[in-house]
């Protein structure tokens, strides 16, 4: 198994966000030896693991958070990555599909607040896209409550 012969440890939510809070930081690191993408692909891969987890059924506890997210958005734009603008705006976009989502589990924890809006906008903003970052901050301004970090409104985008 994936815990060798420790059957009962399984990591929770917080190992895994702490794990890929550690990818993100030392992407930064990584981008001056040229590979900040493998930390980002790594952070990625976890974010992945987490929903595959609990979509699974394998271990609900593990669905991934706003920490989740914003770490893993934050190691994507730190990576120096060509693509890594879209890589951070398609999980922003992912994580808002989800936040919407129906059914018997309540997602709206899921939405963006102003910390994770910046983090997206930062990725744009080291591709020197004027526009993706107008519009975001558009979106930011149009969503987010007084003092700038209260949840998204729900049904808005």
């Amino acid at each position: 198994t994936m815990y060798g012969t420790h059957s009962k440890l399984k990591p929770n939510r917080i190992c895994f966000n702490s794990t890929i809070n550690a990818w993100a930081k030392t992407t930064s690191r990584r981008q001056k030896l040229g590979d900040g993408a493998e930390a980002a692909h790594r952070a990625e891969a976890l974010l992945r693991e987490m929903w595959h987890r609990h979509d699974n059924n394998i271990d609900r506890s593990v669905r991934p958070d706003k920490i989740s997210y914003t770490s893993c958005i934050a190691a994507w734009a730190r990576s120096g990555h060509p693509e890594a603008a879209e890589r951070a705006q398609a999980l922003f976009d992912d994580m808002l599909k989800r936040s919407s989502q129906g059914g018997r589990e309540n997602f709206s924890d899921l939405l963006p607040d102003s910390v994770l809006f910046n983090t997206v906008i930062k990725a744009w903003q080291l591709q020197g896209n004027k526009e993706r970052i107008k519009a975001l901050t558009d979106m930011m301004k149009d969503n987010l409550g007084p003092g700038n970090n209260k949840p998204f409104k729900e049904g808005k985008s």
